[in-house]
């Protein structure tokens, strides 16, 4: 380099090309482990492994809102932040020579080649372990090409003078990665799911929280008192702040039934049904997962049998 460049360097370059260039690359590492989140969660549903344990029930949507709210909104800014760097390079060249913008991209390169290097461990590791599965193969394979793909765009943004939207083959690219994300982000909200579809999902769930709260309050009065109680007005207590909860859109109360001297049903109204749901689930074993909440769209009763043996009633010691 010589001297001419370099004053300019140190004359021109201020405090907002290098935070322009660290936005840059903040918005990089936001979008590679956001997109990176996704694929690794399609592939959990689609091509799952039986070995994976899961302790809650968990669709897509719980696993990718984050993700794609996050993607949405960085990657197109991401996109015009790059393009803004590209043209600014290209009229001032003097700015290539940055100090930190060649530690950030050097940066960037380093922790790509660690994640690699990591990945190609992990790959070894688990043949050895017996854990190289299809899933396990496709996620080794999605940290390679999202790794390379950085080491590739940020490799020709350090040696090459022409910008990478400049060049025919870069803008091919450019373009490739542009269209896997778009269509990434589309598949992600179709597993997702509509909005309105997710908030009746939750209404759902507040459902079956206020049935299964409902079902250990009338347990423990079976306990206490050897009978179901009659109505679920007898759960009602002031001194243990115990009310009933009601439907959270109807704001009526649940149908109580006594069926038996141990036995009752409970029902509510749901919208979406848990066993016939169209959306992909990620797959996990049976071991804490709850089922017997379980439930069609449309009314649905829940009947109930308290086990004495499991559930004895606790008799009261008299006072001395």
């Amino acid at each position: 380099m010589n001297e001419q460049p370099q004053q300019l360097v140190d004359a021109h370059a201020g405090p907002k090309d290098v935070f322009t260039h660290l936005l840059g690359v903040i918005g990089l590492y936001t979008v590679v482990f956001s997109f990176g989140a996704i694929i690794f969660t399609m592939i959990s549903v689609y091509v799952p492994d039986v070995l994976e344990q899961r302790y809650s029930w968990q669709t897509p949507a719980d696993v990718l809102r984050w993700p794609l709210a996050i993607l949405v909104i960085v990657f197109p800014i991401f996109l015009l932040l790059q393009r803004y760097l590209g043209r600014d390079l290209t009229a001032h060249s003097f700015k290539r020579d940055m100090k930190s913008r060649k530690w950030l991209l050097y940066l960037t390169l380093f922790a790509t080649l660690i994640v690699l290097i990591g990945d190609l461990v992990a790959v070894v590791f688990g043949f050895l372990n017996g854990d190289l599965t299809t899933s396990f193969l496709l996620k080794a394979i999605a940290i390679l090409v999202i790794g390379g793909s950085v080491t590739l765009y940020y490799g020709w943004n350090l040696k090459k003078e022409t910008p990478a939207w400049q060049d025919a083959r870069m803008k091919v690219f450019e373009s490739t990665v542009v269209l896997i994300v778009s269509l990434t982000l589309i598949w992600g909200f179709w597993m997702v799911g509509l909005p309105q579809s997710q908030r009746e999902r939750r209404f759902d769930q507040q459902r079956v929280n206020d049935l299964s709260n409902i079902q250990d309050q009338i347990v423990r009065y079976w306990q206490q008192k050897g009978e179901v109680p009659e109505s679920l007005n007898n759960l009602v207590d002031d001194i243990r702040g115990i009310e009933l909860p009601v439907d959270p859109v109807t704001q009526e109360p649940y149908i109580y039934r006594v069926l038996g001297e141990n036995s009752f049903e409970l029902c509510a109204e749901f919208k979406i049904s848990t066993i016939n749901d169209q959306l992909p689930r990620i797959a996990q074993t049976n071991y804490g997962v709850q089922t017997n909440w379980d439930h069609n769209a449309g009314g649905v009763c829940f009947k109930r049998a308290i086990d004495p043996d499991y559930y004895p009633v606790q008799k009261l010691v008299e006072p001395f």
